[in-house]
């Protein structure tokens, strides 16, 4: 499992949005992220979107799927 962590940086760019529709949401022109642990399948458009953010407000670490 991946862990989802968006830091107080974030400005709603909403590129997360565009990178992993699956996981990240824009709501009222601010940027929410809907799944906050998510499958290790979604692990490289995880990881794009935190490259792909303008403010590098996203990151990400694995977590036990216990």
């Amino acid at each position: 499992m991946i862990k989802v962590i968006i830091d107080k940086s974030c400005q709603a760019w909403g590129q997360c949005v565009f990178d992993a529709p699956e996981v990240f949401d824009l709501v009222n022109s601010e940027r929410k992220t809907w799944q906050y642990v998510v499958n290790d399948n979604l692990e490289e458009k995880v990881m794009i979107a935190s490259r792909h953010c303008p403010n590098e407000a996203i990151s990400f670490i694995k977590v036990d799927d216990e």
